[in-house]
């Protein structure tokens, strides 16, 4: 198991004994199992993700020519429900982020990116997987699960037609550009560190493939942004000037 989990790069875990925050019951984990676990089937989550595109694609195959569901009442449980898990793992999430952030009475970035030992002992819901996150996975996940916050309600909402100020969707819309701008400063703040010969508990794949991630998001996010909040204010300040 050793090498195993030094090829990956993730050997010499560390957590905070007792915890930086008491976990709840279904927090409490069996470090040992799950850290093996993971380090054995390791693949799972490709499998996973190749699963989920072979099936919507394939389920958008099958419904090109049949009569489109109603599923107006699923899709608003399902966003109300993304959106509850979102809420809680944020709340029980940021403020071990913030804790790091401002431990010593000042920003303490650097512990937050590069510092393992800082983990907490928890990672809520699903904390097996938390043990592959590197201490930078933690501005990751706080961040996803904010954005996630606002996004999956505002859906739901309209969803079943509330109407919602279009205010809203432009703020939710620079969160997620903010978001992905935010994830590539960390990553690349990193490699700073390392490059001036910094210790700092990154590995190179991990690097490269959030670059590539938040990378790719940000040039999204930032035609998203630019169709949905630039151009519509330099359209209402035209409309404006003309009535």
């Amino acid at each position: 198991m050793g090498n195993r989990s030094e090829v990956i790069g993730f050997s010499g875990w560390k957590f905070d004994n007792p915890p930086r925050y008491d976990p709840l019951w279904f927090e409490v984990i069996n470090e040992e199992y799950w850290t093996e676990f993971f380090q054995i089937y390791w693949k799972l989550p490709f499998y996973a993700g190749g699963i989920y595109l072979a099936t919507i694609l394939g389920v958008q195959n099958y419904m090109r020519d049949k009569k489109a569901l109603q599923l107006k009442k699923c899709l608003f449980m399902w966003n109300c429900v993304i959106g509850l898990f979102s809420i809680l793992g944020f709340v029980r999430t940021a403020p071990e982020l913030y804790g790091i952030v401002r431990e010593s009475n000042g920003w303490n970035i650097y512990r937050s990116i590069c510092v393992r030992c800082g983990l907490t002992k928890f990672m809520f819901l699903f904390p097996p997987i938390g043990m592959y996150v590197e201490p930078i996975g933690r501005w990751y996940a706080v961040m996803n699960y904010g954005v996630h916050s606002l996004m999956y309600p505002y859906f739901a909402l309209k969803v079943i037609n509330v109407r919602v100020p279009s205010v809203v969707a432009s703020f939710i819309t620079s969160m997620q550009l903010l978001q992905m701008l935010t994830g590539l400063f960390v990553n690349f703040y990193s490699v700073r560190l390392i490059n001036a010969g910094v210790e700092c508990d990154r590995h190179p794949n991990s690097i490269r493939l959030f670059a590539l991630i938040y990378g790719s998001f940000t040039i999204l996010f930032g035609n998203l942004f630019y169709d949905l909040v630039i151009t519509r204010h330099f359209r209402l300040s035209k409309d404006k000037k003309q009535a």
